[in-house]
């Protein structure tokens, strides 16, 4: 599990980790999505393990809007191996929240996949952490200066 404090709206967070299509542009870990986060919808998510990139192909189970989204594959046999990502965003105040991202392994494969996949996921996970906070308040900040401006703009303030 990862977490990170964001200094923006959750409004924010929230779209730049659904703009799936912009990932290729800002995250190290998640290079691809193919498809969209809603639910039932199953992806192709192209992922930088250690300079490795594997291909997850997980089906979104649960998009609860500004809050969770989780996304689950099961392979082969049930019960062999499950692995279900969690991404989670808890409200702290209106400019800022907390970026929480899980991955949970379950069934008789796990402890081989934790061995081989679980300090890379961590390094992913922390890595889109830091560059998705750097997106995330640096859009913050200019939707600030945007809102200042209309507001001078329209005269309902000025500043000497």
């Amino acid at each position: 599990m990862t977490e990170v404090v964001i200094h923006a709206d959750t409004g924010v967070v929230w779209e730049i980790l659904t703009d799936v299509e912009e990932y290729l542009n800002w995250n190290p870990f998640v290079n691809k999505v193919t498809g969209k986060v809603k639910e039932g919808e199953d992806l192709e998510v192209l992922i930088n393990l250690e300079e490795e990139i594997q291909t997850f192909f997980p089906t979104v189970t649960k998009v609860d809007y500004l809050h969770e989204i989780r996304l689950k594959r099961g392979f082969l046999i049930p019960g062999i191996l499950t692995v279900e990502i969690i991404t989670e965003l808890h409200f702290l105040s209106k400019d800022s929240c907390i970026l929480r991202q899980k991955c949970q392994v379950s069934g008789i494969l796990s402890p081989i996949f934790w061995k081989k996949f679980a300090q890379p996921f961590k390094a992913g996970f922390e890595q889109m952490d830091q560059k998705l906070k750097k997106r995330a308040e640096a859009l913050a900040i200019k939707n600030r200066a945007i809102n200042i401006s209309r507001i001078l703009g329209n005269g309902i303030a000025k500043v000497s």
